[in-house]
């Protein structure tokens, strides 16, 4: 197609130059004086020249069209490569970390003799049309043999922006070194919970009832004091059946790692566990512990909590950094 287009342009050049020759004095006199003593004399008539010169052209830029074709081709196909190598390089990063992961979590699980299991969770926070809501996945874990763990595989967490907002708000205030707002937000809620009556609590108020759990846990880390909730037991008993906020807890408290322990009424009553926020390629992650309830009789109890948990992130960091550098 674009040779027939190169010689449509040359033959109306043709013709526009024959044109031009035979009705312009000017162009006749060049003519005569100029090209017609030269081309007299060659064996090829001008006419056929220009014909050859202009095929020459078209052939040479043809060629050069078809290789800067050719180069487009190559420079999408590399960019297609390096796409289908990129994605490839995270899937082999991705199983890879799975692995090393499952490898830690199941070498703690046989090492630690309180330490029932490991379990991973990926966790996001969005806001929607005045909620917040915290969604965690169960990714990975590792659990000690005749172990009835019983695991969340997937949660939500629903609560009103505003006493998310309060919440943060209050936090930033306090670790500035300005507790009043969380003296607010505390008692301002702890009285909500306080005049409802015990058949009208929710789901909600359990959530808020976390809050206030969370808010007395980082008011004791930062400044190192006893602070102690005012709520009659039975509201206490009844909230803490009805949604269980410990994994909610852990993400909120989002510097510190956490410890709580199971409330329930089976056989995995007064189970403690260890739980912390992580990054791993720049997702939110949980990280949960889960404990045999004896450690809770050891006399040295807190000892051994600090010591599973630097011990456990101590090998988490070392694992994360075999995946980072290569190694």
């Amino acid at each position: 197609m674009k040779k027939f287009y190169w010689f449509l342009v040359v033959m109306a050049f043709v013709f526009m130059f024959d044109l031009w020759v035979e009705n312009s004095d000017l162009a006749s006199n060049f003519f005569h004086s100029y090209i017609e003593p030269y081309t007299d004399k060659a064996e090829f008539p001008i006419i056929w020249t220009i014909l050859i010169l202009a095929g020459v052209a078209s052939y040479v830029l043809d060629i050069l069209a078809r290789k800067n074709e050719e180069k487009k081709e190559l420079e999408a196909k590399l960019h297609s490569e390096m796409q289908m190598l990129v994605m490839a390089n995270q899937q082999l990063g991705a199983y890879r970390m799975r692995d090393i992961l499952l490898r830690l979590f199941h070498g703690f699980v046989q090492n630690n003799p309180y330490v029932l299991a490991v379990q991973l969770y990926e966790f996001t926070l969005q806001h929607q049309k005045g909620d917040s809501v915290i969604k965690l996945n169960l990714m990975d874990g590792a659990v000690m043999e005749n172990v009835d763990l019983n695991a969340v595989h997937q949660s939500y967490y629903r609560f009103s922006i505003k006493l998310y907002r309060d919440f943060m708000t209050a936090r930033s205030a306090a670790e500035r070194g300005d507790f009043m707002p969380f003296v607010d937000f505390v008692t301002t809620h702890n009285r909500s919970l306080s005049l409802k009556r015990e058949q009208d609590l929710n789901e909600k108020d359990a959530i808020i009832y976390a809050f206030l759990l969370i808010s007395f846990d980082l008011l004791e880390k930062l400044f190192e004091a006893s602070f102690t909730l005012f709520l009659d037991p039975d509201k206490v008993k009844k909230l803490e059946s009805m949604k269980r906020t410990g994994l909610l807890r852990a993400i909120l408290l989002e510097n510190y790692s956490y410890s709580f322990t199971h409330t329930g009424r089976n056989d995995k009553s007064n189970r403690q566990y260890i739980a912390a926020r992580l990054r791993i390629q720049d997702k939110p992650y949980l990280y949960v512990i889960a404990l045999d309830a004896e450690i809770l009789h050891d006399a040295n109890r807190n000892r051994l909590l600090d010591q599973i948990t630097e011990d456990f992130e101590n090998k988490l960091q070392k694992c994360l950094d075999s995946v980072y550098n290569g190694n």
